[in-house]
C-alpha cells in the first residue's frame, strides 16, 4: 500500500465475525495488528492504517462491503 509514509505491506482477514488487520512498515521496521471481536464498527483496516502511517479512511470506506 504506497502511503506518503512510503509503502506498507497489508494483509487482512477474518471468519465467524471476526476481523483482524496487519501492516508492516519495512522501511521503519514497525509493524501493527488489529484484532476485532464483531463484523461490525470500524474497520481494522482503518484503525491499523491510521496508527502505523496516521492515514484516516472515511467510515463509509472502511466498513464498505466488498
Amino acid at each position: 500500500v504506497p502511503t506518503t509514509a512510503g509503502v506498507l505491506l497489508n494483509h487482512d482477514g477474518g471468519t465467524g465475525g471476526m476481523r483482524s488487520s496487519l501492516f508492516v512498515d519495512p522501511a521503519r521496521q514497525r509493524a501493527v495488528v488489529v484484532l476485532s471481536n464483531s463484523a461490525r464498527g470500524t474497520a481494522p483496516a482503518a484503525v491499523a492504517l491510521h496508527a502505523i502511517a496516521g492515514v484516516r479512511i472515511p467510515a463509509a470506506t472502511a466498513d464498505a462491503k466488498p
